[in-house]
């Protein structure tokens, strides 16, 4: 029944998202709910759906290990036919084949493996999070965005990893308490704060690095419109963006009033 569907689907929303509770959501039809059992439906189906996707984490790393596997081939014979004989390195050759198994691209493959690789290691309280349907799976690839420009992300030695993971854990400790109360922009924002706190010298670094490839350039559009593309550092981008919206207000308060056109009265016209 409908009141029953009602107290149902409040559990759902409540509950550890399990493959018994995604069986009994499925059952409920959404389209014959109340608006507010609607929203609720949706927030059980929110957390499921974000426990689902974590399970692919575990199998990732199971197909492509831990680590990133580096394979030295050696040609002996010009085997390529392009004159080049001798050592070829190949990282992580199996994203090729789950790129075809998944029908995804290499880069895609490689971005899932090494996601994974995270969540399963340095990143583990993310992944906790997400498998208990707290954040979605967006709020997961930003703060594995926000790990993947920490130093020493993929060094072998023993000190740069458990430097890394303490970074991580750094990390995980300011942006999951954001994640699961709040959106996607403002996780980004706790992200690119955490990092910057975390390793200020290479957060400068980095920015040097991005300031040393700002440009301005155009984009010409169709019926005489184009398109202004600025690359600068965020506090310029901010203080163009204020003068341009003040620029335009003062020009629009300059601007005579223009009165539409009186429409002419019925029966009366040219001639």
């Amino acid at each position: 029944t409908p009141l029953a569907d009602s107290g149902r689907i409040e559990d759902l929303a409540a509950c550890s998202p399990t493959p018994a509770s995604m069986s009994e959501l499925t059952l409920i039809d959404p389209s014959a709910l109340s608006e507010e059992d609607a929203i609720t439906w949706l927030q059980a189906h929110e957390r499921i759906s974000a426990w689902w996707a974590s399970l692919q984490a575990p199998a990732l790393v199971r197909a492509a290990g831990t680590d990133r596997y580096i394979s030295h081939v050696v040609f002996g014979t010009d085997v390529l036919g392009d004159g080049a004989a001798g050592p070829v390195t190949i990282a992580d050759a199996i994203r090729e084949e789950l790129a075809a198994a998944l029908r995804l691209s290499p880069a895609t493959a490689q971005a899932r493996i090494d996601s994974a690789r995270l969540l399963c290691g340095p990143l583990s309280a993310t992944h906790a999070a997400q498998s208990a349907g707290k954040i979605t799976a967006s709020h997961v690839a930003i703060i594995v965005s926000a790990a993947s420009r920490l130093r020493g992300i993929w060094d072998v030695d023993e000190a740069s990893r458990e430097a890394f993971a303490k970074q991580c854990d750094l990390l995980q400790r300011r942006v999951l308490p954001v994640a699961i109360r709040s959106t996607l922009t403002r996780t980004r924002r706790a992200a690119t704060l955490a990092v910057i706190a975390g390793d200020p010298v290479e957060a400068e670094r980095r920015r040097k690095k991005w300031l040393a490839d700002c440009d301005v350039y155009v984009i010409d559009d169709l019926d005489g419109v184009s398109t202004l593309i600025a690359r600068m550092a965020t506090e310029h981008a901010h203080a163009c963006l204020s003068v341009i919206n003040d620029l335009a207000v003062r020009c629009i308060r300059a601007a005579p009033s223009e009165a539409p056109p009186r429409p002419a009265a019925a029966g009366t016209g040219a001639g």
